[in-house]
């Protein structure tokens, strides 16, 4: 009978590696109720009634809220972006004013997307208007955090107007120069608005994946897969020598 002898460097280096494997599993497997449970919570505020806004209130990601409110920027601001559909066109943001304070700041604003205009319509100059500076209007929605960056993300070039990424920061800078504002975390994605087609309101895009339970499997599957190796090459170098 063979007898299993693998040597000590490839012992160690498969202990090494086996020691990760299992690790990677088990991070990925950690992961798998804390998502879904922020997948569960995202929902069910999708689903809830909308609630008052209150300024003074912290409300988790994908809240649904409606706002009585005034404008505070005189034109809107263009994002380039895709609707729901992936379709390339613009994102119409405006600022307005919040009521009450949330800091000891003076005049809270918040970055509000009206709506998505197609590349075609922005093309050919289409650039609605929807309210006026100092204008009350009342608005559904649901919030969202501000915009981030990733590696493939262009900078907004703010003096040709050349926007990208929906920062709430940047965007409020944008439309009045100042970054000493009082801005609100999130953006409101509004729900439909105006009377026309466009901008298309709702642009709500919710893409969390959930795929711990497989790389869960994968990482053990490989550990798996290394210590059977590891077995079968002890015993066949023991039976090579």
């Amino acid at each position: 009978m063979n007898k299993f002898s693998p040597g000590k460097p490839l012992t160690a280096v498969a202990f090494v590696a086996l020691l990760v494997l299992v690790a990677l599993g088990t991070w990925q497997g950690r992961k798998i109720g804390p998502k879904t449970a922020l997948i569960a919570q995202i929902e069910a505020g999708l689903a809830a009634k909308p609630q008052a806004f209150d300024a003074m209130k912290a409300y988790a990601p994908y809240s649904r809220v409606t706002l009585s409110t005034a404008v505070a920027s005189d034109n809107p601001i263009y994002v380039f972006g895709t609707d729901l559909e992936g379709k390339p066109g613009y994102h119409h943001y405006i600022m307005v004013s919040i009521a009450k304070d949330f800091s000891p700041q003076a005049n809270p604003v918040m970055i509000v997307n009206m709506g998505w205009v197609p590349m075609a319509y922005y093309q050919n100059g289409f650039r609605p208007v929807l309210a006026s500076k100092g204008e009350n209007i009342k608005l559904a929605g649901t919030l969202i955090p501000s915009a981030k960056r990733g590696m493939m993300t262009l900078e907004n070039d703010v003096d040709d107007d050349l926007w990208y990424l929906a920062d709430v920061n940047e965007l409020a800078a944008g439309f009045n120069g100042r970054r000493d504002l009082n801005i609100y975390p999130q953006r409101l994605m509004a729900d439909q608005f105006a009377t026309n087609p466009f901008p298309k309101g709702g642009q709500v895009r919710i893409n969390i994946p959930n795929n711990h339970l497989e790389y869960m499997f994968t990482w053990y599957g490989l550990a798996v897969s290394l210590l059977g190796v590891y077995i079968a090459f002890g015993f066949t170098r023991q039976k090579s020598l």
